[in-house]
């Protein structure tokens, strides 16, 4: 049996104006465990943004059933930068899910969903500090205003 291999890179920056994608050369193995083997995460989380595999379908070559498939992600936030700090290599074996991820010390023993509402509520954050500012820049304007017509 053959298995053929489909596989998209990238390169290596994460915001989404700069990031670009390409298909690689389709591969085949001849062995199932071979071809499993394309889906190990520790090659997926370069240190340096250098650009690396983005994503991988594994299909049975003479079914043409997809047995495998991997794909990198990043939280989308605010911070364009999040992905170099942020990344997953999840995706599915024989319809068994499988997820990995990378993160800062800080972050350790947390899943990625308790990443991603952590980062939602730093944006939460930001956004508020920004209103907030921005209300203060409005009223002093406002009082300056009324300042000047009320004379």
């Amino acid at each position: 049996m053959a298995y053929h291999i489909d596989k998209t890179f990238y390169n290596g920056y994460v915001c989404g104006c700069c990031f670009r994608t390409w298909e690689g050369d389709s591969e085949w193995e001849a062995d199932e465990e071979d071809a499993l083997r394309h889906l190990q995460a520790d090659s997926y989380f370069p240190d340096i943004m250098d650009g690396d595999l983005y994503e991988i379908t594994i299909t049975d070559g003479e079914t043409g059933e997809e047995i495998a498939a991997g794909k990198l992600d990043w939280p989308s936030t605010s911070d364009k930068y999040i992905g170099n700090r942020y990344r997953r290599w999840s995706g599915h074996i024989r319809g068994e899910p499988f997820s990995t991820h990378k993160a800062p010390e800080e972050m350790a023993g947390k899943t990625w969903q308790e990443i991603l509402d952590h980062l939602k509520a730093e944006d939460e954050k930001k956004e508020l500090e920004k209103l907030d500012k921005k209300i203060a820049d409005l009223s002093a304007r406002r009082e300056a205003l009324r300042a000047r017509y009320d004379q």
